[in-house]
């Protein structure tokens, strides 16, 4: 008896341990397919990194895909390429990938900001295209330190700005 209980016990382990095995590699960086657009204007075809994760909490994304770092980042691989690169506004032109039949689309722009430093008054960004016709409507999100976070529960301020042109 005791030893049916020590088996029912293992093999209970067992389908613990193999479904948070398959659990931990589904956790992984996404890959969809994508492209940049270089400072010369030539579209290089490859992939673009989705993380599951959230970059401010640290969270896992359930549903949907994480976007806050594409504000400032793509991380890229050229079809020939053997590893993934990190590409910042000042290195590229744009990007854009398809993620379960839908297009993204992040064009570089040049933001004006506040500020005391004549440095940083203005800075590049990438900005998601939301709509394109006879106007394209741009938008920007803008994360920040709540300084206030134990009074209001929220660490990060989202500010949001929409951009026409």
């Amino acid at each position: 008896m005791r030893q049916n209980y020590t088996l029912q016990r293992n093999l209970i382990l067992i389908v613990i341990y193999v479904w948070l095995f398959s659990f931990t590699t589904d956790c992984h960086a996404i890959e969809a397919p994508g492209y940049i657009i270089t400072l010369q204007h030539d579209t290089l075809s490859g992939s673009v990194q989705l993380s599951r994760f959230d970059q401010l909490t640290g969270g896992l994304v359930l549903n949907g895909i994480e976007q806050e770092s594409f504000y400032s980042r793509v991380v890229f691989k050229g079809k020939n390429d053997k590893q993934f690169n990190v590409y910042f506004p000042e290195l590229i032109l744009g990007f854009g990938f398809n993620h379960k039949l839908v297009n993204y689309f992040f064009q570089r722009f040049t933001v004006e900001h506040n500020s005391i430093l004549e440095n940083e008054t203005q800075q590049y960004r990438f900005l998601c295209m939301l709509y394109k016709g006879s106007l394209e409507l741009y938008k920007n999100e803008t994360f920040i330190d709540n300084p206030h976070a134990a009074a209001t529960h929220e660490r990060y301020l989202n500010f949001s700005d929409y951009f026409l042109f």
